[in-house]
């Protein structure tokens, strides 16, 4: 077997992969495996194609994409990309035929060593709730759970709310970031907030992103500019049925008819792009806005389970940390059933 980086002529045989290791995810989200190949296309290929090129000649690529290889066959991949003091891996799975003969664990050593030579602390993915296959060779390799992601979904345009209140509903404007932070960190526990990075790109509209990810995004806010009440983004990728919500925020104190107004707004811009209907991620301890969405009509539909390593650790858990450098893979382990994040971004963001 071997290990190298992805290449654009991968991309069949990942689509393939993809729909073959996640085919519950996909009609759970409704994401569409083959938005991965116009990806891909946009991806590596112009400006920013040589802009990925360069990263990698001077050592810092963005990140890093492997794929396993055997016979002249893709048989696993995983991605990483790289942000704040973490690595985020995604896109774990092995082909179905070679499971369990260490492919999975040949792909997260190789990840896991690139974070630590890019000196990141801690390894970070997610992983379907009941995915026991995928949890037991994390926890084997020494990840523990960080959080509970709940998948909330709400079917379009069938929607019962009522319509915004004039002038409440505004664009998120720069001056709101530093405020909508700050908020979000203040809602995490002590251990979410050390590790996941405080996701300030995310929360204004990605024209750079929606570009590669050959999307749409907008962003809105209740409340005065820089002290915003709620907010909310949302975003539309054309080949995808759901549009998704993300990091919806609510203060304590906010007024029942601008939270709803604000979902109202959110709910018919993606409903207008074709939209049938919206999905959206909230962390378990984030309380207000679930019970605000299952208010609405928004149903509970899957759950996930963001898992962490410290890198810094030479065994498993309880183990006292290390330095960063040091090469410290783990042993070969099953191969998982495949797992992912449901959606594209970053835990933190």
């Amino acid at each position: 077997m071997m290990l190298r980086e992805f290449r654009p002529s991968d991309g069949p045989e990942v689509f393939r992969e993809l729909s073959l290791n996640f085919a519950q995810e996909n009609a759970l989200t409704g994401m569409d495996a083959s938005h991965f190949l116009r990806v891909v296309e946009k991806a590596y290929h112009g400006a920013l194609g040589t802009l990925l090129r360069l990263s990698r000649l001077f050592g810092v690529p963005p990140v890093l994409f492997l794929v396993a290889e055997e016979d002249h066959r893709l048989v696993g991949t995983t991605f990483v990309s790289f942000q704040g003091g973490l690595g985020y891996l995604a896109m774990v799975m092995t082909d179905p035929d070679h499971r369990r003969r260490g492919v999975a664990s040949a792909l997260l050593d190789r990840a896991e060593l690139a974070c630590r030579r890019r000196r990141r602390r801690y390894s970070v993915l997610d992983v379907m709730e009941d995915n026991l296959a995928a949890q037991r060779l994390y926890r084997g390799r020494g990840y523990e759970r960080l959080r509970r992601v709940e998948g909330w979904v709400h079917p379009l345009p069938a929607a019962s709310l009522r319509p915004p209140p004039p002038g409440r509903v505004r664009a998120t404007l720069p001056s709101d970031v530093p405020f909508l932070v700050e908020a979000h960190r203040e809602g995490m526990p002590p251990r979410v907030r050390e590790v996941l990075p405080a996701g300030v790109s995310s929360l204004l509209p990605r024209r750079y992103l929606d570009r590669v990810l050959l999307s749409e995004s907008s962003a809105w806010c209740t409340g005065p500019p820089g002290r915003p009440t709620a907010y909310a983004r949302g975003t539309f990728t054309t080949p995808r049925e759901p549009g998704l919500l993300s990091l919806p925020y609510v203060a304590e104190d906010i007024a029942p008819e601008e939270s709803e107004g604000l979902l109202s707004v959110a709910l018919d811009w993606l409903s207008q792009r074709g939209a049938d209907r919206a999905a959206v991620t909230v962390p378990e301890y984030e309380r207000r806005t679930s019970a605000l969405l299952e208010r609405h009509g928004f149903s509970l539909r899957w759950r996930t389970d963001t898992l962490v390593k410290d890198l810094r650790r030479r065994g498993p858990p309880g183990t006292p940390p290390s330095d960063p450098g040091v090469d410290a893979r783990a042993a070969p382990a099953a191969a998982p059933e495949g797992t992912r994040p449901p959606f594209p971004d970053p835990p933190g963001a």
